[in-house]
């Protein structure tokens, strides 16, 4: 169509032009720019669908429970909001590791000691519902801390409310070679039951015993101190087989009430005879001899097979456990070395590992906590002791009075017990020691495997102190403890099978058990920073490409104008008329 001349002098046609440009819509263009609006609206839900995997972070199906605990008391063991891995990684935070297909040592279980002391408090000064509700806290799994490990002194220690015994207690100068007057009667009243009771709530309970002295008859200064009148008390030479025998009559006694004896130690404390408490010197070369030729042969021929456990003192004397690790005719007898926490430092127990990687660590004792004598807390001890190869990891008493006690003699001053028991009314509290004990005890079953846990710790704006330990459970599920002992709180991360993780902020003095189940859901559910397979950026590729194409058609949308205004219609004050076939109307 041809365009008529545009005679700009016209009063009129200026009018209308002017009217065109202010006023007077083409009733053609609308349409197009609806179409225009359209297309651009569209674009953008695109573009914010294509980019959404890259910013957002998408929950992957693996739920991790948390429990918590803080040192003002106000979270105990307490249960937190779920937590959920995603593929969200931040490098700047401390980040934990965790490999399970690295399997390091297997784990008997983690407990405390059933000292005579702990046995009479809970069996006699509590009525049948106080004693039976904290037996249930004690070893229950499911409501208590599932305590897997229990420690049984061999007549009296230093905690006892019973003054000096043995299970062959003689008249003075008297001996008893056969054994005669054996008897652990002294047992069967508080200690017996109350330890038939736990293994009923929980099957999977473990015991090892350690005597602190024979009976005196068989020492050189005739009494169960370690060091009687100025002499130090050592076994007499005709003593070491009846010793064997009174080991093998002690483990078939309890055989025989139903209580089996996974573990032994010949002493407690072989370095340690004071005059104060039950007690006596045993060097590593006679430990050695009585192993090799009396109680490795007695438990044999008796049919008896508990692991005995050498040495059961302090980290700082390595010597002692090598010599008789050294002698490979004792050797064979040997399962591993038992550890006490007073003194060294948990570390030498990977040494002597390195050495003897057949040979088990166990650590039989440590008094800690508020007023305790071991220079590290309770969740210190607990996750040191397995990152240094401990299978088994076990506290002093499991219950004392307010004032520490029952005891005899001068050791263990501030003793520190999992619960307190007021003797007048009857009640007891649960120290911080019960809570640090459960956060392991509680999650990680017997059976459990150590596993591999590298930390990278971040150092702005400071060098982060946590610690932590790893565990898969026989069932596949994980369990990790994280413990912050600096004086403010600190984030973190743990990663599991590479780069899926989750970020947790932990008090200060807070320990934090995290589980989870044993394998990721499938299909992952990431984001595509995460996934590091070739599909992936396979589909990054396309989906750029789709941008490409999407962006090349919008700017391609022809903008169809037609080129001669005066073929249009237009409206001016609600009349239509055409450009070129009629002038506006008369003003």
């Amino acid at each position: 169509m041809h365009c008529l001349p545009w005679n700009p002098s016209s009063e009129k046609q200026r009018y209308v032009m002017h009217a065109h440009r202010r006023a007077v819509i083409p009733s053609g263009q609308p349409q197009a720019q609806l179409h225009r609006y359209f297309w651009l609206a569209l674009a953008a839900i695109v573009v914010v669908m294509l980019f959404l995997p890259f910013f957002h972070v998408k929950t992957l199906g693996a739920e991790v429970r948390a429990w918590l605990t803080t040192a003002d008391g106000a979270n105990k063991l307490t249960f937190q909001p779920l937590l959920y891995f995603s593929s969200e990684r931040s490098s700047f935070l401390t980040t934990f590791d965790i490999d399970e297909q690295q399997r390091l040592q297997q784990i008997d279980g983690f407990g405390a000691a059933m000292t005579d002391t702990s046995a009479w408090l809970i069996g006699t000064k509590l009525d049948q519902e106080q004693r039976d509700r904290l037996m249930r806290a004690l070893f229950t799994p499911l409501n208590g801390l599932g305590m897997s490990v229990v420690r049984i002194p061999i007549g009296a220690s230093d905690f006892t409310a019973s003054g000096l015994y043995s299970y062959d207690d003689v008249a003075p100068v008297q001996m008893d070679p056969r054994l005669q007057k054996f008897s652990i009667v002294h047992d069967t009243s508080y200690i017996i039951p109350l330890l038939k009771q736990a293994m009923q709530l929980n099957p999977h309970v473990s015991y090892m015993a350690t005597p602190w002295s024979p009976p005196a008859w068989m020492k050189t200064n005739a009494s169960m101190l370690g060091t009687s009148s100025s002499q130090i008390g050592s076994l007499t030479a005709s003593a070491y087989k009846p010793l064997a025998a009174y080991f093998v009559k002690f483990l078939q006694a309890y055989k025989e009430r139903g209580i089996p004896l996974y573990a032994i130690t010949p002493q407690n404390e072989p370095f340690n005879p004071v005059e104060t408490y039950p007690g006596m010197s045993f060097s590593a070369l006679n430990e050695a001899s009585f192993i090799t030729n009396y109680l490795g042969p007695a438990l044999k021929n008796a049919t008896l097979a508990p692991k005995i456990l050498i040495y059961d003192q302090n980290w700082d004397r390595p010597d002692y456990p090598l010599e008789i690790l050294n002698d490979p005719t004792a050797q064979r007898y040997v399962s591993g070395t038992a550890w006490h926490c007073y003194a060294g430092d948990p570390s030498m127990m990977t040494k002597i590992h390195q050495a003897y990687p057949s040979k088990d660590m166990y650590v039989t004792e440590c008094s800690t906590g508020q007023g305790g004598i071991a220079p590290l807390s309770a969740i210190e001890f607990f996750l040191r002791s397995t990152q240094h190869w401990a299978k088994a990891v076990v506290l002093w008493n499991i219950a004392l009075d307010i004032s520490g006690g029952p005891k005899i003699g001068e050791g263990c001053g501030g003793c520190t017990g999992l619960v307190a028991i007021d003797q007048a009314t009857g009640q007891f509290t649960y120290t911080d020691n019960y809570y640090h004990l459960g956060h392991l005890s509680k999650f990680v079953v017997p059976g459990a495997y150590h596993i591999a846990s590298t930390i990278t710790r971040a150092s702005f704006p400071y060098d982060s102190p946590l610690e932590d330990v790893a565990f898969q459970n026989p069932d596949g599920s994980k369990v990790v403890i994280v413990y912050n002992p600096s004086s403010w709180s600190d984030t973190f991360k743990i990663r599991w099978n590479t780069h899926h993780s989750f970020v947790y902020t932990l008090p200060s003095k807070g320990i934090v058990t995290f589980k989870w189940a044993g394998k990721l859901p499938s299909p992952l559910i990431t984001t595509m920073w995460g996934r590091k397979d070739h599909t992936s950026w396979f589909r990054l590729i396309r989906w750029f490409l789709s941008l490409l194409a999407l962006a090349a058609s919008l700017f391609s949308i022809p903008q169809h104008r037609d080129r001669c205004p005066l073929n249009h219609r237009f409206t001016f004050r609600g009349e239509s008329f055409s450009a070129q076939a009629r002038s506006p109307p008369a003003l």
